[in-house]
């Protein structure tokens, strides 16, 4: 199909190859290929729920760096795969790697992606901080209560055992 703008014919095929000609005969040909991948990494959990995960995808380039281009979006293959309660970004990497061997140096592109997983703390904030926070000034109220006051004291600390199991239950029920 003839191309008003540059006079190229351009030819596609479903394996990603495109090949264009231009009226003096030149020939042109670009592959493009789309690639599924699985990776993983190690997750440092000490921080929860106020944790950060960083993962790389790294892989040689036979291209020059300045011909890489990154097309659309990491996606999941199904909603199982989501990590609902995670924020997921992911950028494009860059970098050229110069290595020695044996006196020749020669330089390696790396590409990739790198995926972040900021996890929403917020539903734990206010689920888990605050109730036992609550729980800690009322605990200490129990000193102001005189000593021989033992019913009152003991009612306070019944009830506060009871909110502190409802707490773990809810824990328990939600992870």
């Amino acid at each position: 199909m003839p191309n008003s703008s540059t006079d190229i014919d351009v030819m596609t095929s479903d394996s990603g190859v495109y090949i264009g000609t231009t009226k003096d005969g030149k020939v042109s040909m670009k592959t493009v290929s789309k690639y599924a991948a699985t990776t993983s990494c190690n997750m440092d959990f000490d921080m929860f729920p106020f944790d950060v995960q960083k993962c790389y995808f790294k892989m040689v380039s036979l291209l020059p760096i300045e011909e890489v281009q990154f097309v659309g979006d990491v996606v999941f293959d199904s909603q199982e795969h989501v990590v609902k309660e995670m924020d997921f970004q992911a950028e494009p990497y860059l970098e050229n790697m110069t290595l020695t061997y044996d006196g020749i140096t020669v330089t390696h592109n790396i590409v990739g992606y790198t995926s972040t997983l900021r996890r929403n703390s917020s539903p734990y904030f206010y689920s888990y901080f605050v109730p036992v926070c609550g729980m800690v000034i009322v605990a200490s109220m129990s000193f102001v209560i005189p000593p021989e006051i033992v019913p009152g004291r003991i009612a306070l600390l019944v009830t506060l055992l009871l909110t502190m199991v409802s707490v773990f239950a809810t824990v328990q029920v939600n992870f």
